[in-house]
């Protein structure tokens, strides 16, 4: 959340996608989520299928089939952050590098709901 969060307002999102698939996030690292979040920005992240956080059969959902049902899991978080009622749905945006960077590409091929900065 931003510095001096109002529950009252409505903030952009950004979505931040971790950078391969077959590895879990760990946010305590990751410094740019605390200067989007700086910026104004609600930052929200998650760990989709391919992710090692949830075990082995997890991790391989998406083995030969990335990106996929990855796909579906960060559109519910994003879904999710927006039915809190925070996130201004007009404003939404994404980003990743790597295995990020391949989802990012993807995601803006497959909707128009991110805004291109």
């Amino acid at each position: 959340m931003p510095p001096n969060f109002d529950p009252s307002k409505k903030y952009p999102l950004i979505l931040e996608i971790h950078r391969r698939p077959v590895r879990k996030l760990w946010p305590d690292i990751l410094g740019d989520y605390q200067l989007y979040a700086a910026a104004g920005y609600i930052v929200v992240y998650g760990n989709p299928r391919g992710s090692t956080s949830y075990g082995e059969e997890f991790a391989n959902t998406i083995y030969n089939n990335y990106p996929s049902q990855d796909y579906d899991d960060l559109m519910s978080i994003v879904d999710t952050a927006i039915q809190k009622g925070n996130v201004d749905a007009e404003h939404l945006f994404v980003t990743g590098s790597s295995g990020g960077g391949v989802l990012t590409s993807w995601i803006v091929g497959k909707t128009h709901r991110f805004k291109q900065q």
